[in-house]
């Protein structure tokens, strides 16, 4: 698998089950991750989002304003790379551009089950934590069905590691309450044609 027209050097893992999604760890390399949280822990731009299932801190990439570094890794030909990545793995093809949004979660914050069906496609999160711990939860959590006893995978959100999920109205799936420290996450959603 490639990042940026390279070949990722650690843990590629692609799995069908409970719904077709990845699992790649070092996505960016040392120094893109690292500019990333850095940006990601000194924005002003952070709004808070609140709706029936969800309460987190945003921002709409499309429309905020980025350091140049940054614009660049979240910008046109990334996504593209992006783009093609995603069509190569699940062997769909998605309309060009994302919609990108980081996201950042605090004490008491969560995402409840949904499945993303509006997307249609493919979302890609990559995760950016310092130093995460199990109980500091924030995990990414896989659901056979809606049924929230209906876990079939955990998934913890390390530093650099992107997860890539197909999504349609039967990959139910959430981010379990953070208990300490802010959990960030830049998440592109890939329409499929």
């Amino acid at each position: 698998m490639t990042r940026n027209g390279r070949t990722l050097q650690s843990g590629f893992l692609m799995r069908r089950k409970p719904f077709p999604h990845f699992i790649a760890d070092e996505f960016f390399t040392k120094t893109e991750s690292k500019m990333l949280l850095k940006w990601l822990e000194t924005s002003q731009e952070w709004k808070q989002t609140v709706g029936s299932y969800f309460d987190y801190d945003r921002i709409l990439v499309g429309s905020a304003k980025l350091p140049a570094p940054v614009s660049r890794l979240l910008k046109s030909r990334s996504i593209e790379r992006l783009r093609e990545l995603v069509e190569e793995h699940f062997k769909r093809e998605m309309s060009t551009g994302a919609r990108i949004m980081a996201h950042r979660l605090r004490p008491g914050n969560g995402i409840g089950l949904h499945t993303d069906e509006s997307v249609v496609g493919v979302v890609l999160n990559i995760y950016l934590n310092r130093h995460w711990d199990d109980a500091y939860g924030g995990h990414l959590v896989l659901f056979n069905s809606n049924n929230e006893r209906d876990v079939a995978s955990i998934i913890r959100p390390e530093h650099g590691r992107a997860v890539a999920l197909l999504v349609d109205s039967k990959s139910f799936h959430a981010v379990s309450e953070v208990c300490k420290g802010q959990r960030f996450a830049i998440s592109y959603f890939f329409r499929a044609l």
